[in-house]
């Protein structure tokens, strides 16, 4: 993270907004296995983490964004989301990120050293992430 962070200590909270990575997601065989966005991300938090750790007032993070967008400056392409947007069906596929994004702060509540993110994205219970009654694609 930036030394400037330290160069204001009158500054009593800092919440991270719109942190996220775009990538040029697929779907194959039904599943989005975007692993250069789990990697930033873990890259990310391994950095908020530390500077808390560290005693910078970090009280929030937030990733950018729950579904592929419009950006007004590149259109619909590249994609952000957690979620993968087929634009001409509107159907969506959860991104092999999101599971690991929310197990990952789930089980550590980002106060405790999170596994590697992009290594819970390769774990087959990565899929229980969510229950049953929150299918995966709809």
């Amino acid at each position: 993270f930036p030394v400037t962070i330290y160069a204001y200590p009158e500054v009593k909270s800092i919440i991270v907004t719109e942190n996220g990575a775009a990538f040029p997601d697929q779907v194959i065989n039904g599943e989005v296995n975007d692993t250069e966005r789990s990697g930033y991300l873990e890259a990310y938090i391994r950095q908020v983490l530390r500077a808390k750790a560290e005693g910078v007032p970090v009280d929030g993070y937030f990733v950018w964004s729950l579904t592929d967008n419009f950006e007004w400056a590149e259109g619909y392409y590249p994609r952000f989301g957690f979620i993968h947007v087929d634009y001409s069906t509107q159907k969506r596929t959860i991104k092999s990120s999101a599971l690991a994004y929310g197990k990952c702060i789930r089980e550590y509540k980002l106060e405790a050293k999170c596994e590697s993110v992009s290594a819970l994205h390769n774990k087959s219970e990565a899929v229980d992430v969510f229950s049953t009654d929150h299918p995966t694609e709809s």
